[in-house]
């Protein structure tokens, strides 16, 4: 089968583009019973992609989130190559004349609207209509966007759940022995996400305030890009003492930040999937997550899910971080449970969904 796969998001820095880069580079590795052309965005070329000579890497000229333009100039790329089918990342869509499968990450601008821009929440809503009338299967990365894609659609057609994978450098777990480990401590938390509503880093905050208010002194580090719509957020870190935001960091920043936390931090309104938990807990981290059903699947530790309140969250971070015979226990068990999450084995698990078209 000749597959075109969307990767106009692989260079972006989010959790989509993660996925991108993780499944195609796990799809060039997996068994080749089926072809496959990768396309790219117009910002960049394919020598920058580094991938097996087996893959076909073109430059995509279709406008990102440009509605009916995007989607016909995506299905004449693909009818040009004489596509057979065409995976769809983001935005959710399906094309024109050609057989769509469409991976769904999360239903966000819909359920929670005011947590995007006007921009985003339009291009998904023009985007999904096109999916929901057209697409002949979906993709969804956990089981709670699974049973959202089901509500929507209903069993007309085949939904699969495959989840996001770790990729290189938190696919290897750390490792302590000895005397090392007799004299490693972790300290603080971290919290590892774009600065935005959705992300709920003012909660966090906070609670890093009301536990400086105890007396507490537990250091709490943000990472990520600056986004949109937290208009106080500087204020609320300058009022926040304990605080410290490295703005965006490279992966080797980010793991390193990861083995050295005793908590990493989501309090997220919304997940699809959680990937910055998937990935701490791969590091040692202990998952402090919001009631979220995703984030719930993804750890399966029900009791490290905090209510969406400031006292809570203080109370949970100074529990666990003070803990630390028992977080010694539950991070083993979430390290070895995120060891699942491979990317070969998560594309094994894409073959036979590219089988079934």
């Amino acid at each position: 089968m000749r597959i075109v796969f969307d990767a106009r998001s692989y260079f972006m820095r989010t959790g989509i583009a993660r996925y991108t880069r993780g499944l195609v580079h796990a799809l060039a590795e997996a068994p080749g019973r089926h072809q496959f052309l990768v396309l790219i965005s117009d910002h960049h070329t394919p020598g920058e992609v580094h991938l097996p000579s087996v893959i076909e890497i073109r430059v995509s000229h279709a406008p990102w989130l440009g509605g009916d333009a995007e989607r016909e100039a995506l299905a004449s790329e693909a009818a040009a190559w004489s596509a057979d089918l065409f995976h769809t990342v983001f935005p959710p869509h399906a094309l024109p004349g050609v057989p769509t499968l469409t991976t769904v990450f999360d239903f966000s601008p819909f359920s929670h609207p005011e947590l995007h821009q006007d921009v985003v929440r339009a291009a998904f809503a023009d985007a999904w209509a096109t999916a929901e009338r057209d697409a002949r299967g979906f993709i969804a990365v956990s089981p709670a966007t699974a049973d959202q894609v089901r509500e929507r659609v209903g069993a007309t057609r085949p939904i699969w759940t495959i989840p996001c994978g770790l990729s290189a450098p938190f696919d290897v777990p750390p490792t302590i022995a000895g005397a090392e480990a007799q004299a490693y401590e972790r300290q603080g938390v971290v919290c590892v996400g774009t600065i935005e509503p959705r992300k709920n880093v003012a909660l966090l905050l906070a609670a890093s305030r009301r536990l400086r208010d105890t007396g507490r002194r537990i250091p709490v580090t943000l990472i990520g890009k600056r986004g949109w719509g937290y208009e106080g957020f500087e204020a609320d870190l300058a009022a926040t003492p304990d605080a410290t935001w490295l703005g965006f960091a490279t992966d080797d920043e980010v793991l390193r930040q990861y083995r050295r936390a005793a908590i990493a931090a989501c309090p997220s309104v919304l997940e699809g999937f959680g990937l910055p938990t998937l990935e701490a807990m791969a590091q040692g981290a202990l998952p402090l997550i919001a009631p979220d059903p995703a984030l719930i699947d993804l750890v399966g530790r029900p009791d490290l899910a905090i209510p969406l309140d400031a006292q809570a969250w203080a109370e949970a971070i100074s529990r666990w971080h003070d803990d630390e015979a028992g977080r010694r226990v539950a991070t083993g068990d979430l390290t070895a449970r995120a060891q699942r999450y491979r990317w070969p084995a998560i594309a094994e698990q894409c073959l036979p969904v590219y089988d079934a078209f």
